[in-house]
């Protein structure tokens, strides 16, 4: 009896003992990270004014309770490192918004300053959170700017989050929605005698004339026949892919004359030979070569007629510009090509627009070039905004 007595004493003490370590731990576990356990009060006490942003009562704690004290500075100095590491980590995992994170910095900043404390490395590691901060910062302005629909700058943005910012991957994704979105290049064609902008993808090239003015100017129709319209008419600007240039054009022509009240629609029935009032024909008027030979075996491959249902079918809109669009087939030295002309009035006249490829190299170009409708502006109508 004695023995079971003494052995039921040993399980009582033993949970007993067992729940206070539970309880101590549950404690540990609410207060305090593993490695503040065995921290000193004095840099706790100093860390926590650190944190909470109070330079003054940090700076005062570490002169008083730690400074001369080599265990407690390298114990104090170990704080900050780690601090400083979990402060960037934070950031980059979006757990610290880029506001507390530059408070706190800033104070570990100032003490390092007036206490004259040495932190292993301490500007590569101010340099890594300023890097973190400017990551986040770029992320949420591009986020800005995407939703103002200013794309460009937004990708600009976007490219400048770094890899190790959890905003990355979504960075990456936000670049190439931004790309298919995108109506406007970097490269831009400006013509300030004409009165228009006219947006490029950088691997195409662009002819002009000399200051300015028409590569070609047009005063005649094909036969040599004189019209009362075309006394300021030609063409403006030639855009075609670096690589293979013969393979690809997109023409900007521009007619100036004060048509009263004229419509595109008219300004289209002219074009195309239905109209005797608006009389230029296309393919004996808009002619680029020095020879003035209109296109060989030209057929117009849509259909119009001289009534508003018909000319309503061949509406489009580019960059909020109404255009009228008709397609036509033709031939070069033997080759098929295909073309789409758009019309549109402009302040002085009409503007002709021409997209014009080889036939084995259309559907390649015609993306681009229709891409490039869309980055088509006139000076002083439209903006880019």
């Amino acid at each position: 009896m004695k023995i079971l007595a003494i052995l039921l004493s040993f399980v009582i003490c033993f949970s007993v003992l067992a729940g206070c370590d539970s309880e101590r731990d549950k404690f540990r576990d609410e207060n305090d990270s593993v490695e503040d356990i065995f921290v000193s009060e004095e840099v706790k006490n100093f860390m926590s004014y650190v944190k909470d942003g109070n330079e003054e009562r940090a700076v005062y704690c570490f002169n008083k309770d730690i400074k001369g004290n080599y265990q407690l500075e390298n114990e104090a100095i170990e704080q900050i490192e780690k601090l400083l590491n979990d402060i960037n980590k934070d950031i980059l995992s979006g757990k610290k918004n880029s506001s507390d994170s530059q408070k706190i910095t800033s104070v570990i900043n100032d003490v390092i300053q007036q206490t004259e404390v040495k932190i292993e490395q301490y500007e590569e590691k101010k340099e890594d959170i300023a890097v973190s901060l400017a990551s986040k910062e770029a992320f949420a302005k591009a986020q800005e700017l995407e939703e103002k629909g200013n794309y460009q700058q937004a990708i600009k943005e976007y490219e400048k989050v770094i890899n190790t910012d959890s905003n990355y991957s979504k960075a990456k994704t936000a670049i190439e929605k931004c790309k298919e979105k995108i109506d406007v290049y970097e490269k831009q064609f400006i013509s300030l005698h004409y009165y228009f902008e006219q947006g490029y993808p950088v691997n195409w090239t662009f002819k002009e004339g000399k200051n300015g003015n028409y590569i070609k100017k047009i005063d005649q129709y094909a036969d040599g026949t004189v019209n009362n319209y075309i006394k300021d008419c030609g063409l403006v600007a030639q855009f075609s892919p670096t690589a293979n240039p013969e393979k690809a054009k997109y023409s900007v022509y521009c007619l100036r004359y004060p048509f009263m009240r004229a419509t595109g629609g008219d300004f289209l029935l002219g074009l195309v030979g239905m109209s005797e009032l608006y009389d230029f024909f296309f393919n004996d008027l808009f002619i680029e070569n020095d020879e003035n030979k209109p296109r060989e075996n030209f057929v117009w491959t849509t259909e119009v007629e001289d009534t508003e249902e018909s000319i309503i079918s061949t509406t489009a809109h580019y960059n909020k510009i109404q255009f009228q669009k008709v397609a036509y087939n033709f031939t070069v030295d033997g080759t098929d090509w295909k073309g789409v002309l758009l019309v549109t009035p402009s302040k002085e006249g009409f503007y002709v627009i021409t997209l014009e490829a080889a036939a084995d190299a259309w559907d390649a170009n015609y993306k681009v070039m229709e891409k490039m409708l869309s980055d088509f502006r006139m000076r002083g109508w439209e903006t880019r905004e």
